[in-house]
């Protein structure tokens, strides 16, 4: 999203910085990390062998 596009909506965002959880991907599994809206199950089976092969 551009600059002049979020300019026009900047008013109606609100963020409740309460209700944001933070999480460690270092610390989930496969089946954790698929939950996450935007990591797919290939994504997920990717950065599990990674964190296998080359640490945290």
């Amino acid at each position: 999203m551009d600059s002049v596009r979020y300019d026009k909506i900047e008013e109606y965002l609100l963020v409740n910085e309460k209700v944001i959880l933070k999480k460690n991907i270092n610390e989930m599994n496969q089946y954790e990390l698929r939950k996450h809206p935007y990591i797919s199950s290939n994504l997920a089976r990717s950065i599990v062998n990674y964190r296998e092969e080359h640490g945290a």
